[in-house]
This record gives C-alpha cells, sequence and structure tokens, in this order.
C-alpha cells in the first residue's frame, strides 16, 4: 500500500486539508485541486474517490489532493469567497466572464470583488497581507508551489446542459519555443481526457479577464508547468454520473503522465459527448437582445452552422421574446436552460474555432 499522508495548511481564520499520496517508485508530482468555487462539488466528491484508488493503484510519483479550497463558500453553497470585502487596492476591478456560469449584464464588466464576496479564482498567487481572499489564495499556492507540480488540475463544475470539457489557459506570460512547447503539452495530457478540448479566449481576452491569475492559469504562467480546468457536472450538487466521468478523465490522466498503470477502464473511448474537429476556443455565447428565461433550441456539444438557431429568450407567459443565432460555426459548450437573463447577457458558452 502507498504512504497517504494529511496534512492541514493554515489559511487566516480556517484550515485546508491535503491529501498526498506517495509511490515508493519516483515519478511526476501532481496537484489536484478543487472547490476554488464552492457551490462546484463534483472536483470534491471525485478528489475524495481519487484519494482511495490511489492508495493502492499509484505506482510512481506523488499526487496532492486539495478537496475544498474554498471551505467558507462551501459551507454556504456560494461560488465565491463570502465576506471578503471589495476588490483589494491595486487591483483591476473587472473580469470579462466567470467561468462558463451565470453571465453578469455585460459581458466584460463583472467585478472581481462585490457584497457577495471575491472570486477565488482570479486572486492567485495572492497577498500574505491581503483581504480574505487573497489571504486564501496566497496559502493555497504557497503549498502547491513547494509541491513542484509536473501537472496541474483544477477541478469544477458548470451546468446540468454542459459537455464536460478541458479548458486550456493561454501561457501569456511567455514567449516564443517555451510558450509552443508548455501550451503543446498541456494540449497533449488534455486530450489524454477524452473530453471535448478548449482553448481559452484569445490573449487580448484572457489577460483583460485576469485568467492569468486563475489557479490554473497562475501555475502556467508562473510556475511554467501544465495546468488545465476540467469542468463535469452541475453546480451545488454532487451528482454520482457527473463525479464518475471526473474521476474517469483523472485517471486517465494520471496514466498518460505514468503516475498509473495503463488499465482497460482508463483507456476505454472517449466520452460520448466529445467533440473533435478542433481545435477549439472558448467564446462568449450570443448575447441576449431581451430579457427573459433561456430555452436551449439545440444539444450542447452538437456542431452548428453560422446563423442556425441556437437558444430562445422567453417572458413568463411563453412567448419567445427574442432568438439567440450562432454568429460562426461552433457548438455550444454550456447551456443556461432556464435561467433568466437581461439584455445583452451571454445566453450560452460558445466555442469557435482557433483563428475564427
Amino acid at each position: 500500500m502507498n504512504a497517504r499522508t494529511v496534512r492541514s495548511i493554515p489559511a487566516g481564520d480556517v484550515e485546508l486539508a491535503c491529501i498526498s499520496v506517495a509511490a515508493a517508485r519516483p515519478g511526476p508530482s501532481v496537484v489536484v485541486t478543487a472547490g476554488v468555487h464552492g457551490d462546484e462539488w463534483t472536483g470534491t466528491g471525485a478528489v475524495e474517490l481519487l484519494a482511495e484508488v490511489l492508495q493502492d493503484a499509484l505506482v510512481a510519483g506523488t499526487v496532492h489532493l486539495y478537496p475544498s479550497v474554498n471551505p467558507a463558500g462551501r459551507a454556504r453553497g456560494m461560488r465565491r469567497v463570502p465576506d471578503a470585502g471589495v476588490t483589494s487596492p491595486g487591483e483591476a476591478p473587472g473580469e470579462a466572464l466567470r467561468r462558463g456560469r451565470a453571465p453578469p449584464p455585460s459581458p466584460e464588466a463583472h467585478q472581481i470583488g462585490s457584497a457577495e464576496g471575491i472570486d477565488l479564482n482570479r486572486c492567485f498567487p495572492g497577498h500574505a497581507s491581503g483581504n480574505v481572499a487573497d489571504r486564501l489564495a496566497h496559502a493555497v499556492w504557497t503549498d502547491l508551489a513547494v509541491q513542484a507540480p509536473d501537472l496541474v488540475l483544477d477541478l469544477h463544475a458548470d451546468s446540468p446542459w454542459s459537455v464536460p470539457y478541458v479548458l486550456l489557459d493561454r501561457a501569456v506570460a511567455l514567449g516564443g519555443n517555451r510558450r509552443r512547447r508548455l501550451e503543446d503539452r498541456a494540449l497533449a495530457l488534455a486530450e489524454a481526457t477524452g473530453w471535448t478540448v478548449l482553448h481559452d479566449f484569445e490573449d487580448a481576452r484572457y489577460a483583460r479577464a485576469r485568467l492569468d491569475r486563475s489557479l490554473s492559469g497562475c501555475a502556467l504562467n508562473l510556475l511554467g508547468v501544465p495546468a488545465m480546468t476540467l469542468e463535469a457536472g452541475p453546480r451545488g450538487v454532487l451528482e454520482p454520473s457527473a463525479i464518475a466521468t471526473m474521476l474517469a478523465a483523472l485517471r486517465r490522466l494520471l496514466v498518460a503522465l505514468g503516475n498509473l498503470a495503463p488499465d482497460p477502464a482508463d483507456v476505454a473511448s472517449a466520452h460520448p459527448s466529445r467533440v473533435g474537429g478542433g481545435p477549439w476556443r472558448r467564446e462568449i455565447g450570443p448575447l441576449a437582445r431581451a430579457s427573459g428565461s433561456v430555452v436551449a433550441r439545440v444539444p450542447a456539444g452538437r456542431i452548428v452552422a453560422r446563423g442556425d438557431l441556437l437558444a430562445e429568450v422567453r417572458d413568463e407567459d411563453g412567448s419567445v421574446r427574442a432568438r439567440a443565432c450562432a454568429e460562426t460555426e461552433g457548438f455550444v459548450v454550456s447551456h443556461l436552460e432556464g435561467r433568466w437573463v437581461t439584455v445583452g447577457s451571454p445566453v450560452c458558452t460558445w466555442a469557435t474555432r482557433e483563428g475564427a
């Protein structure tokens, strides 16, 4: 049986848990984080199961598991770090889009800090003397960096009407061959999941959105190691099939890296929802031209042509107030089925071809 240790990481008024499982044979160091957003529980459920799997199955290296890095948010079922105040002095005030979640009134006007707290996933590497979210990010980052990871995986959840997908950050802090090699390595590993793989926004929008200060973006840009975000399942629930989907993707990644021995269960065919034919890039979906409830008109993951109907915005009596159509060839990654949107809000998370 492999060595297992559980540590507590002081983080201000809370303590975070880290479960480390180490094999006798040297090998890659992998960090897996979950619960950055407190209302996204799929990753936490998958991490707990993965810890059990690794005790017997890990053949090389060490895997460090952080099951819940925003415990106050999880306790309240909140996406953000509660009671974190407003944005820290000197921080840029806006971000383009929270990762695939309920959209802000304007695609690029959402505040990092608000009365509802601060988005921890725009705070890394954090500050020891900052606000609650800064200090929490600093504690997580400091402990994570000590592990000298070869791969960082941050686990999230999206929507009940979403395909499971891997989101790849942009190495905007790097350049030339170093950037190309790092991003190519991250892409090769992401493909091993068997899921749909998306590159994040193009460089300028990525930087404006401060995505290099997300956990995975910071790992890619500051540590210079492959890092990615895995999104599966709905928010606010522990959905068994989503947890199983996430666990299977994690196992395939660890096989690809050499931490686990190949097994038929780990090299199974791609997920049924996988969209190939890329590379694909995440984009803000069409904007609502009226306020109302979103009704999906095409399944997530189906490639459609420019001009095809994606969703309708309906009034409370069911009448159609506006229609949202594809502005490029691509596919819906995540629908906001049943969610109320306002004028100018995206009606979905969209994927288009790189270079489009």
